[in-house]
């Protein structure tokens, strides 16, 4: 998994600002998928750049203006790419798990 799809996957329910995507993200894929706010940010970025979202600003009375993103169709593409295609194995090392085991 990209971080491209885990922030893609954050915006398929709603539009969300970036801080919103970061949050989502945060509360959703964290536990398996660690990234840093900047990180999600850029990739906002590059993602509209590539045409996977499109943004759009909202003015805001007192409050700096915000912009939203949501999935356009290219994104969704490219998201039913990635789950569509067969996952490569991974092997975890965690403590956690032989103590849950054992």
């Amino acid at each position: 998994m990209a971080l491209r799809h885990a922030v893609l996957a954050a915006l398929l329910d709603e539009e969300l600002s970036g801080y919103q995507v970061t949050k989502a993200f945060a509360a959703g894929v964290a536990n398996f998928w660690h990234a840093l706010p900047q990180q999600v940010y850029a990739e906002l970025a590059r993602l509209e750049k590539e045409g996977l979202v499109a943004g759009r600003e909202v003015v805001q009375e007192a409050r700096p203006n915000k912009r939203l993103f949501h999935v356009t169709g290219e994104g969704l593409a490219e998201l039913e790419s990635f789950a569509s295609t067969a996952a490569k194995p991974s092997f975890l090392r965690e403590d956690l798990l032989v103590q849950v085991q054992a």
